[in-house]
C-alpha cells in the first residue's frame, strides 16, 4: 500500500517524525529493521504537496526527506563500498531518534489523559490550627520514669528467655531433672483431697514457682485428668482452672501415689 492510497494529509502532522512514525505504524513495519527503500518512497509521496505549503513548515520535512535519501543511497551501494564507508547500519541513528519520539508520544498521551481527569481538581493547602481558630492544649507529661524502666526491663527479660536456647545451659538441664511429674501429681492430689476444690494457680503460684514447675504441674494435671482422678473446669480460654475430685480418686491414691506414664513421653 503506497502513501498516496492512504490519503495522508501532511498538514495534520506536527513534524517529520510524526509523519514517518505514522507511515511505519500503518504499514506495520519493524521499527528496528525499517525497509528504508520502501519507507523513503512513501515519505516522498506524502510530502509531494509541500510546494503549496509554507516553507517554514515544509523545511523540517525536507530535511527528513534528504536524510532518508542519503540512507537509501548508502544502502544501495555495493557491499565492499558500504563496508569502507561505515561498518554500522546507516539506519541506526534514525531508529534511535524514532524510539525517542515514540517514548515522548506515549508520555504525551498519558499527560493528556491525566489532564482530562484532574483538570477540574482544586488543591487546597492544609490550614494551621491557629487559622482554624483551634487552641492547642499542651498536656504535661506524666510519665513515671521508674515504672517505664521497670516495664522495659520486663520486656527485655521476656525476649531474652524467648530467644535464648536454654537447652545449651548445664544449669537448666540440672534444674530440669529436679522437677518430677510424679512429685507434682502427689502435690495436686494432696491439695484436692484436702480442699475438695482448688485453683491451679494456687498450687503453682506464678510469683513463687518457676516456669518449668508450672509446665510440669500442667503435665501432671493432664495425666490425672486422663485417669479420671480429677476434674478440671475452665470457663474461658486461658482463664482460671478449677480442680475438683474425680470419680476414681481415693485416699490410697493420695497416700501411695498413682502410676504415671514415662515422663519423657509426657514431656514430648
Amino acid at each position: 500500500m503506497t502513501a498516496a492510497k492512504m490519503q495522508i494529509d501532511i498538514r495534520s502532522f506536527d513534524g517529520p517524525f510524526d509523519l514517518l512514525y505514522e507511515l511505519i505504524e500503518k504499514n506495520r513495519m519493524d521499527i528496528y529493521d525499517i525497509p528504508i527503500s520502501e519507507i523513503t518512497d512513501q515519505y516522498l509521496d506524502a510530502i509531494s504537496e509541500l510546494e503549496t505549503l509554507d516553507m517554514d513548515f515544509a523545511s523540517e520535512f525536507l530535511v527528513m526527506a534528504a536524510t532518508l535519501l542519503q540512507i537509501k543511497s548508502r544502502s544501495l551501494l555495493p557491499d565492499k563500498k558500504a563496508e569502507e564507508l561505515s561498518a554500522d547500519d546507516p539506519r541506526d541513528e534514525l531508529v534511535i531518534k524514532l524510539l525517542r519520539y515514540r517514548r515522548c508520544r506515549v508520555l504525551a498521551v498519558q499527560l493528556k489523559e491525566s489532564h482530562e481527569i484532574y483538570s477540574d481538581t482544586v488543591i487546597r493547602l492544609p490550614e494551621t490550627a491557629a487559622n482554624l481558630g483551634i487552641t492547642q492544649e499542651y498536656v504535661e507529661d506524666n510519665l513515671d520514669y521508674d515504672k517505664f524502666l521497670s516495664a522495659a526491663k520486663a520486656v527485655d527479660s521476656r525476649n531474652q528467655s524467648k530467644y535464648h536456647d536454654l537447652r545449651k545451659s548445664l544449669r537448666y538441664l540440672l534444674r530440669r531433672e529436679e522437677v518430677s511429674i510424679k512429685d507434682k501429681v502427689k502435690e495436686i492430689l494432696r491439695q484436692v483431697w484436702k480442699r475438695n476444690q482448688v485453683l491451679f494457680h494456687e498450687i503453682f503460684p506464678p510469683q513463687s514457682s518457676s516456669r518449668i514447675e508450672q509446665v510440669t504441674g500442667f503435665l501432671a494435671l493432664l495425666e490425672l485428668m486422663r485417669q479420671n482422678r480429677i476434674t478440671v473446669y475452665q470457663t474461658v480460654p486461658y482463664g482460671k482452672m478449677l480442680i475438683e475430685k474425680g470419680s476414681r480418686l481415693s485416699e490410697e491414691d493420695v497416700i501411695g501415689g498413682v502410676e504415671v506414664e514415662d515422663e519423657e513421653e509426657l514431656r514430648q
